[in-house]
């Protein structure tokens, strides 16, 4: 991800700024030829995009300070654990999640859309270049799934260790991730 963004910066900023430096940028990150480059640039689409990642951005940090101290990459219950239903804990049962999936379609925005280095500088037309963007997008719809999937495991999870506490509150905060969808 970082590395397409840096990609796109590169060759952004070579097109509208000449130099020799510039031309070996072009010549390494062009499909094509260097004027190709001048397509490259920001667009309404980029520019929305970027407000969703920092939108959906702000949203995951907001969860992960809801939890604090209790927050872990891993599914687990720690000591003197308590059941958050604050902050963004009272829209879904799993906020973080939620700004994972909001995140997704802007990121595919930038990196990919109108005035995108893989989209004006021809890299979606190189077999490499389909190759990265098969891989990527196959990697984010796996990456959904298994969301989706661990969602279920951290309700029952909780709903285990929280009981009636857990069971209260999944009944004020009904959805898991979508407020009235899922």
């Amino acid at each position: 991800v970082w590395l397409i963004a840096l990609c796109d910066a590169a060759v952004t900023i070579a097109a509208h700024y000449p130099s020799e430096a510039s031309n070996t940028i072009l010549k390494f990150l062009v499909a094509g030829p260097p004027l190709m480059a001048a397509n490259a640039t920001l667009t309404k689409t980029f520019l929305a995009g970027w407000v969703g990642i920092i939108a959906a951005t702000a949203f995951r940090v907001a969860s992960y300070r809801a939890l604090g101290r209790l927050f872990t990459f891993e599914l687990s219950i720690r000591e003197d654990h308590k059941l958050i239903s604050d902050g963004p804990y009272t829209f879904v049962r799993h906020p973080s999640y939620t700004a994972l999936y909001l995140l997704m379609p802007p990121m595919f925005a930038c990196q990919l859309g109108p005035g995108s280095w893989a989209l004006e500088c021809g890299i979606l037309k190189t077999p490499m270049g389909l190759v990265c963007a098969s891989v990527w997008l196959g990697y984010m719809s796996l990456l959904c799934y298994v969301m989706a999937k661990r969602v279920n495991v951290e309700d029952e999870m909780l709903k285990e260790a929280f009981g009636h506490q857990w069971l209260e509150w999944a009944a004020r905060t009904r959805y898991r991730l979508i407020p009235g969808i899922y």
